[in-house]
């Protein structure tokens, strides 16, 4: 005989609660996808989602780093346990907890070893899921992640109740809209109605205030981590340099990745305070008379190191100088970005082309490579922000392998800087291992003044 499945002590209220919100089955939705790409970003781990518990199966509202069907059997998910005991659950290796070693999910494909798992409770206290972060290896978050993976919770249930009050107003300009409505309904209709209209400024206060914590966390945390990481890259480089003694070839060679690493981790939030400039309105751009030309071989320079440790060949053709009106410093970045993806997804010995000229009144150019390519359905998606392609979870390049995905920052930058600029940003590819075009046009005369 079958094991009776664990429920909630509430279940068939919690049951029906949740199909008052009318989320199962729903397709898949951005402002989802969006919550589950910044929890898997905060907290480090390959994959995140947002699950919904039905009765017998663990559903997936939004996914992130994985694919699946509609969804598991309930009783063979963490997030089950997360409803069950109507709390935070975070398990740092599967293995090592005695509740969950022996889990379908632990022992079987996908060889789950961490999860971290939040109840999504409504204001009416039933719970219809979790937003949980996970990975097939260990890991630990801090308190600050953790503290950032119940702010993005409540984002989701605040969306939820959106989503229902959605659905009430729908009703109710049904009901409004019948002929054949008795008075009666008609009044109770318009009770719903306002108060659905209060519930709805309610809420877009909250979403506001969450919205803003979320940016004041971001802003925090990327400037207190400048400060330990300064710190860090000057014992390093102290170290590398010889000042407190001579190093084997092992040791130098471990210091200079130090120091690469945290010039990358720096990039990364000076990367995120630039984003939060721009949507909150604040970028400036300052548009002088500048040399395209010129610009592509400063950039050129800084990267020729990594190109020769990959034995890469780069070409560039176009005039020897080619005057437009644009921000130098950003359209820098712009080229640092695309050039640099064009380096690191092309195979070691790979060549890259850089091809730029003037055609009427805007400067045309192209970025091509003949690396791991883009499939065709994520051509777009590569723009967005912290958004990775699932290409290079696979791509091995000789010595240097990219089995770690991005920040998903720097093609979101270069397309806002693009646009900021009156110009457009598109990338081009035949599939994987068929290469890429990434091309940019821009006026000549530069941005219109505001």
């Amino acid at each position: 005989m079958k094991k009776p499945l664990p429920v909630c002590d509430n279940e068939a209220a919690r049951l029906e609660a949740l199909r008052q919100y009318r989320l199962l089955n729903t397709p898949p939705e951005e402002v989802y996808d969006d919550i589950t790409r910044l929890a898997a970003f905060i907290c480090g781990t390959k994959f995140s989602g947002i699950t919904i518990i039905d009765q017998e199966i663990a559903w997936s509202k939004s996914k992130f780093g994985f694919s699946g069907g509609a969804g598991l059997p309930r009783e063979l998910t963490f997030c089950n346990q997360v409803v069950l005991q109507n709390d935070t659950l975070v398990v740092d290796d599967s293995l090592l907890d005695e509740r969950f070693a022996n889990y379908h999910v632990v022992v079987s494909p996908p060889h789950l070893r961490f999860y971290a798992g939040v109840p999504l409770v409504m204001p009416d206290g039933h719970t219809l899921g979790t937003l949980c972060v996970f990975d097939t290896t260990p890991h630990h978050l801090t308190e600050d992640q953790q503290e950032a993976l119940h702010a993005l919770t409540r984002q989701v249930t605040a969306h939820f109740q959106r989503h229902r009050l959605t659905h009430v107003l729908a009703d109710v300009n049904e009901k409004l809209a019948s002929e054949i409505v008795e008075r009666k309904l008609v009044e109770q209709a318009h009770q719903e109605l306002i108060q659905a209209l209060k519930d709805e400024k309610q809420l877009t206060r909250m979403m506001q205030e969450l919205d803003r914590m979320k940016t004041n966390f971001l802003i925090v945390t990327s400037h207190e981590m400048r400060t330990p990481l300064t710190v860090i890259k000057g014992y390093a480089e102290t170290l590398a340099e010889g000042y407190l003694g001579a190093l084997n070839a092992v040791q130098q060679q471990s210091t200079e990745t130090i120091v690469r690493m945290v010039d990358r981790l720096v990039g990364t939030f000076s990367d995120i305070l630039e984003m939060l400039h721009i949507n909150q309105g604040k970028m400036q751009l300052r548009p002088t008379e500048m040399d395209l030309a010129l610009v592509i071989r400063e950039v050129l320079r800084e990267l020729s190191g990594f190109v020769e440790q990959r034995h890469q060949a780069i070409e560039m053709t176009g005039p020897d100088s080619l005057v437009l009106v644009a921000d130098r410093d950003k359209l820098f970045l712009v080229l640092m970005n695309v050039i640099q993806n064009a380096i690191k997804f092309s195979f070691d010995e790979g060549r890259i082309q850089v091809d730029f000229n003037r055609q009427g009144e805007t400067i045309h150019l192209t970025i091509t490579d003949n690396g791991i390519g883009i499939e065709p359905n994520e051509l777009e998606r590569i723009f967005e922000l912290f958004y990775t392609t699932t290409n290079t979870l696979t791509h091995k390049s000789g010595r240097y392998e990219f089995s770690a995905r991005g920040s998903g920052l720097g093609l979101a930058l270069a397309k806002n800087y693009v646009e900021a600029h009156e110009g457009y940003i598109w990338a081009e590819s035949e599939g994987q291992n068929q290469g890429s075009r990434l091309r940019i046009v821009l006026p000549v005369a530069g941005p219109k003044e505001n």
